[in-house]
C-alpha cells in the first residue's frame, strides 16, 4: 500500500485553518447582537492566496523525497515562513496574528511528522516568531 503524501494527510488541517480564518474575517461566529461594533479585520477574499501558500509548502515537502538533508527541509520551511509573512505584510499584518503563528508552527511540526522526518530535524526547524 502506498503511503499518503504529506499534502493528503494534512489537507483537512489546511481546510480547517482557512475555514477558521474565514469565520474570523466574516464575523460569522458572532451572534446578531454582537455585530453592532464589529469591524472586519481583513477581506476574506485574500484567503485563497494563503491557502495556495500553505498547500505549496506541503507540496514542496512532498517533493523533497525520502531522505532530504536537514538544510533542504529548513529551506522549505523558511521559504514558507517568508512567503506567509510577505502575504501578511501585503494585507497590513491583519491575517496572521500571534494565534495563527502558533497554529502554523504546530502545522509545520505536524507536516514534518507526517513526512516521517526525524525528531532532531523537527525540533530544529525554523518557526514563526
Amino acid at each position: 500500500m502506498e503511503h499518503m503524501s504529506i499534502r493528503e494527510s494534512m489537507q483537512a488541517s489546511v481546510d480547517e485553518f482557512i475555514a477558521n480564518l474565514e469565520s474570523y474575517a466574516t464575523g460569522s461566529y458572532l451572534r446578531e447582537n454582537e455585530r453592532e461594533f464589529w469591524e472586519q479585520p481583513f477581506d476574506p477574499a485574500v484567503l485563497p492566496e494563503l491557502r495556495s501558500i500553505v498547500e505549496a509548502f506541503l507540496d514542496s515537502l512532498d517533493r523533497l523525497g525520502d531522505e532530504p538533508s536537514q538544510e533542504a527541509i529548513h529551506g522549505v520551511v523558511n521559504g514558507f515562513i517568508d512567503r506567509t509573512q510577505a502575504f501578511d505584510d501585503t494585507n497590513a499584518g491583519a491575517v496572521i496574528e500571534p494565534e495563527e503563528e502558533n497554529d502554523l508552527n504546530l502545522f509545520i511540526h505536524r507536516a514534518l511528522e507526517a513526512g516521517g522526518f526525524d525528531e532532531e530535524t523537527i525540533a530544529s526547524t525554523p518557526e514563526f516568531e
